[in-house]
């Protein structure tokens, strides 16, 4: 359910109109910006939540092909769906470099992982300030057919997603994924600190704007900024509170049998199951069909044609689930189990 809402976020602010020609600030640009920076903070949260629980039921060195076929898997994904025209910033190739270093990752202890979030949460946005003069035309997300260099930079501080601040939410992820997620007094305790992280991330950059637009050398007055996607400690903070939030939130709804087969809830508990099928879809979308007629053309249209594609997703994953286990881009992430196979029969028949 948590992942649901996750892409639905992200599909919203894709979904903001690209002409912007009278500055518009109502209230259907706070629905659509509203997600700007923080639902794709939750996609990385929960995936360094699933890579936790993977570990946990995967026997023995099981869990290292799987996270290498999909990381090789998402990287190809992720530099092809940023080719399309659809004025999206894929996030594919951030996940597979994720999954890449999850193996070694996964196997830290718990304050190794704290630590690593803490030191990443303070040392990424200053590394970011300090190679600023790498973006001179702004931030370039990579494409297939880059060169390696390109590729690499753009990953590791260059691009929208860079590795060296969004490796936060991941380990920050793969610390809850070992917590009792279904006691419900951790649930509550998730929750509460949720809440005083994001406030306090978002009360800090209200007070500290000032600072953040004050010339500073190095522009280090950057540091204070708690904008969407601006890299920095305060949007990272109020980001992963959320993130939090909503992900107690859920477990609580799944504590009480919502989401499970039969209950009210089951069609974003499928939708969710079906999220990478969704993402690209609606990426796909954005590409051959409402970009080319500059749709959305306002805010409310933005809001609608998202409302749509959530009834469609919603309706779609329950019935897909009826026959399939896995979504048809979810089954790309199982890696080929044929030669295994063919081994094992060949014991048998011997």
């Amino acid at each position: 359910m948590a992942r649901a809402a996750a892409v639905a976020g992200m599909v919203a602010v894709h979904l903001r109109p690209q002409q912007d020609e009278d500055g518009r600030s109502g209230v259907g640009d706070l629905i659509l910006n509203l997600p700007y920076g923080r639902a794709s903070v939750l996609f990385v949260l929960l995936a360094g939540v699933g890579v936790s629980l993977l570990h946990a039921r995967t026997p023995g060195r099981g869990l290292v092909p799987t996270l290498l076929w999909r990381a090789g898997l998402l990287l190809v994904m992720g530099l092809s769906l940023q080719l399309l025209d659809h004025g999206a910033s894929v996030i594919l190739a951030t996940y597979a470099v994720l999954f890449l270093l999850a193996p070694f990752l996964v196997r830290l202890p718990d304050r190794a992982l704290l630590v690593g979030a803490g030191v990443c949460w303070l040392v990424g946005p200053v590394v970011l300030v300090l190679t600023d003069h790498l973006r001179p035309h702004g931030v370039v997300q990579p494409e297939l057919g880059d060169g390696l260099a390109t590729v690499l930079a753009a990953l590791l501080v260059t691009g929208r997603y860079p590795l060296v601040v969004w490796v936060v939410p991941f380990l920050v992820g793969l610390w809850l994924g070992r917590r009792p997620l279904g006691e419900a007094r951790f649930v509550r305790r998730l929750g509460v600190v949720g809440v005083a992280a994001s406030v306090t991330g978002l009360v800090g950059g209200w007070l500290l704007s000032p600072l953040a637009a004050a010339a500073m050398p190095w522009d280090l007055g950057r540091l204070a900024s708690g904008e969407g996607h601006s890299g920095m400690p305060l949007w990272l903070l109020e980001s992963l509170g959320l993130g939090c939030v909503v992900l107690a939130c859920a477990l609580a709804a799944g504590l009480t049998g919502a989401g499970r087969r039969g209950s009210w809830l089951w069609p974003v508990s499928a939708a969710g199951r079906l999220a990478l099928t969704y993402y690209i879809a609606h990426l796909v979308l954005l590409a051959l069909v409402l970009r080319p007629l500059q749709w959305p053309p306002d805010p409310w249209s933005g809001i609608a044609t998202l409302a749509v594609l959530t009834v469609l997703a919603l309706a779609f994953a329950p019935v897909w689930l009826r026959t399939f286990r896995h979504g048809p881009a979810e089954f790309l992430l199982r890696p080929p189990t044929f030669t295994r196979s063919s081994g094992s029969r060949a014991r048998r028949s011997s």
